[in-house]
C-alpha cells in the first residue's frame, strides 16, 4: 500500500501540463485574498528526501522541538538527535528502568517540550492496567550520564500539555499531564544542573481533577 507522500509524487509527476495557476471559481467572492491564493503557483507542502540512516532496530516514536530530534524503538530504547550536529547522535536505553520481561512493555508516548530540554516517556505493560513513566532532562552536553527518573507512579501518561510561555531550560514550569484513568495533573519538572534533577508535584487535590 502506497503512503500518501508517494500517492501525491505519483500524481504531480504524471506527464501532461498542469495549470500552474488554478482556474476562478464564479461561485466564490473574488476578494483581494481569494486573488490572492489564485495568483501564486501551486508548490507542493512536503518534500520527501532519503537520508543515511540505518537503526538497529524498528522506529517507534519521533517527536522535534527546536532543532532537537528523539526516536523511540521497539527496544524500550531513544536516541537524541540534534539537528545543528546530526553526526553525534546520543543514544538513551530505558530497558534498565524496567523488572521482568522486556516483552510484556511497549512504548506508548513520548512527549519533548518546546525547547527540546524535557523529555517525558510513558511505557505501558501488558501484564498489569498501568505502565511506568520517565522523565529525562535532555539539557547539557551530549556524553553526560542521563538521570531517567520515574514519575506518577500507577499511573501512565496518555497526554502533555507544555507551556509554551516558558522561556528557562532547566525547568518546564506549570504543566499538565494526562492519564489513561482520566486523572490530569499539574506538574512542573526541573533539572538544576546537568547532574541533578528534581520533580516537584503540585498535584494537591484543588490542582487534580478527573475527566468525566
Amino acid at each position: 500500500m502506497t503512503s500518501l507522500l508517494e500517492q501525491y509524487e505519483a500524481q504531480v509527476s504524471e506527464p501532461g501540463p498542469r495549470n500552474q495557476y488554478p482556474i476562478a471559481n464564479p461561485t466564490l467572492p473574488q476578494n483581494s485574498v481569494v486573488r490572492l491564493m489564485q495568483s501564486e503557483p501551486d508548490t507542493p507542502m512536503f518534500k520527501k528526501m532519503k537520508i543515511e540512516f540505518n537503526p538497529k532496530e524498528s522506529l517507534t516514536h519521533l517527536v522535534v522541538c527546536n532543532e532537537i530530534l528523539v526516536i523511540g524503538m521497539v527496544d524500550k530504547s531513544l536516541l537524541k538527535v540534534s539537528l545543528k550536529n546530526p553526526d553525534e547522535p546520543e543514544p538513551i536505553s530505558l530497558a534498565s528502568q524496567l523488572t521482568g520481561a522486556l516483552s510484556h512493555y511497549r512504548m506508548h508516548r513520548v512527549f519533548l517540550d518546546p525547547l527540546g530540554n524535557h523529555l517525558v516517556v510513558s511505557v505501558s505493560d501488558s501484564s498489569v492496567t498501568q505502565g511506568e513513566n520517565f522523565y529525562i532532562y535532555l539539557g547539557g552536553s551530549n556524553g553526560n550520564k542521563r538521570i531517567i527518573q520515574k514519575i506518577l507512579r500507577n499511573h501512565l501518561i496518555t497526554a502533555a500539555a507544555f507551556n509554551p510561555d516558558n522561556q528557562q531550560n532547566t525547568t518546564t514550569g506549570p504543566i499538565l499531564l494526562a492519564t489513561s484513568s482520566g486523572l490530569v495533573f499539574e506538574t512542573e519538572l526541573s533539572a538544576p544542573t546537568d547532574n541533578d534533577w528534581r520533580f516537584s508535584s503540585k498535584s494537591t487535590s484543588s490542582e487534580k481533577y478527573c475527566k468525566q
